[in-house]
C-alpha cells in the first residue's frame, strides 16, 4: 500500500463526522439527517450561539469536492436552519 492511502485511511478513521467502516453513526451529535448532508451540533466551542454545522455524509477534504447535488441539500439546508 502507498503511504497516501494509509494517511488517507488513517484520516477516514479519525474523522469525528464520517461514518464507521461498519455505516456506524458519526461521532459528532446529528440534529436532522438528509440524503447527501446532515445538520449538526459542534462538539467544540459555538461561535455564536445557536451555531451548527451542515456536513456532507461523504467525506470530502473541502466541500469544493462535493457535487452538485450535495451543494443543493447543502443551500436547502441552510436556509431552513436561517428559518427555525
Amino acid at each position: 500500500m502507498s503511504e497516501d492511502y494509509k494517511r488517507t485511511q488513517k484520516v477516514l478513521s479519525t474523522c469525528h463526522f464520517c461514518y464507521g467502516e461498519d455505516d456506524s453513526l458519526p461521532k459528532a451529535p446529528i440534529i436532522a439527517m438528509g440524503t447527501r448532508a446532515y445538520l449538526s451540533c459542534t462538539s467544540n466551542e459555538e461561535l455564536l450561539p445557536g451555531h451548527c454545522l451542515i456536513v456532507p455524509i461523504q467525506h470530502h477534504l473541502t466541500m469544493l469536492e462535493g457535487d452538485d447535488d450535495v451543494w443543493d441539500e447543502v443551500r436547502v439546508s441552510a436556509y431552513h436552519s436561517t428559518v427555525m
